[in-house]
């Protein structure tokens, strides 16, 4: 359970609810409801500010799978099957904001697909392109 998940990952890291709450950007009856199972779940920003203040892995907390540890490709950024439609769409305008009027255009088009006809192949492709897009590499 994550309540379960959370409280470990606090009393290993020593942090208080107070603590998580503030390193989380969130008010004490948040944390409060993840730690007593209202909760069930704990997805976007909460998750990444959750994980890196404990020191633990976004997939370990949400999930209970994977390695404890965070693994580097995890800092910064939502692992991919954490991510919410959301996450999506304000990484995704983040990105498009930041590319040529061609680029922007060639974007549109992807998504028009994406929403006309979702395949697979066209969900990878968006998932890989918001994935690993950076203002320095924006492909």
């Amino acid at each position: 359970m994550l309540s379960e998940r959370l409280l470990f990952a606090m009393r290993r890291a020593g942090l208080s609810q107070a603590e998580l709450a503030r390193a989380c950007g969130v008010k004490a009856p948040s944390v409060h409801s993840w730690l007593s199972g209202k909760s069930k779940y704990l997805r976007g920003h909460n998750l990444l500010a959750a994980a890196k203040a404990l020191g633990v892995s976004q997939t370990w907390l949400a999930t209970g799978k994977g390695s404890f540890n965070p693994l580097p490709q995890e800092e910064g950024r939502l692992c991919p099957e954490m991510m919410t439609v959301n996450d999506c769409l304000n990484k995704l305008e983040g990105l498009v904001s930041k590319l040529d009027a061609r680029s922007r255009q060639d974007v549109g088009h992807l998504l028009d697909l994406f929403v006309r006809k979702p395949s697979p192949m066209v969900r990878q492709i968006l998932l890989e392109t918001i994935q690993g897009a950076s203002p320095q590499n924006p492909t």
